[in-house]
């Protein structure tokens, strides 16, 4: 992904030319909408597939992490407190969640029904590549056309769906990865 692009969905600057801060928002459209282009192409081969989406823009370490990948699976959480009482839970529109999809139906429960997406691809790896190193977490598709084995990338933390996943049931988890890091980095290597 370039960086302009990243720049403007994100509101942060294409280049780091000071001090400040501020408010930034996640790509996470951009991202799913970049799976969806490259899904027809990864169809059909009779084998796991994996899409890498790489950036290099100044940010991309901050745009393409861990939360990213979450995020990514799910779609961003929002917290639902019954009008009535009762605890609150936290749940999904699914609007960014890349691969599953609401249909728009109910099943005889009353709850939305979720069918798989974009299942071509097996795993998805978020690169993340700066002036020293290359930062990379990837996630699991839960029902891929032909399942990708992360134990074929062991050092690359990967995020899947904890459970059955629902509406309500969005919980994740990490694996292939120690508590203090959910990002696997690789320092470059000097080329003479």
């Amino acid at each position: 992904m370039d960086s302009e692009t990243v720049s403007e969905r994100s509101g942060l600057p294409v280049e780091v030319t000071g001090s400040g801060g501020g408010a930034f928002a996640l790509i996470t459209d951009k991202l799913k909408a970049k799976a969806k282009s490259k899904a027809t192409q990864l169809a059909g081969h009779g084998l796991p597939t994996v899409l890498a989406i790489a950036s290099d823009y100044v940010f991309a370490s901050l745009l393409m992490d861990n939360l990213a990948a979450k995020y990514l699976m799910t779609s961003a959480p929002q917290i639902n407190v019954p009008i009535g009482g009762g605890p609150h839970y936290m749940s999904t529109n699914l609007k960014d969640a890349v691969f599953e999809r609401a249909t728009g139906l109910l099943d005889a429960s009353g709850k939305p029904i979720i069918k798989p997406a974009l299942r071509s691809i097996g795993a998805i790896l978020l690169i993340a590549v700066d002036y020293r190193e290359m930062r990379i977490v990837g996630l699991l598709h839960p029902d891929a056309a032909n399942p990708f084995n992360p134990q074929w990338l062991p050092m690359i933390p990967f995020v899947k769906f904890a459970g059955v996943f629902s509406h309500s049931n969005i919980n994740t988890e990490w694996i292939q990865s120690d508590n203090s890091s959910r990002v696997a980095s690789f320092l470059h290597r000097h080329i003479r």
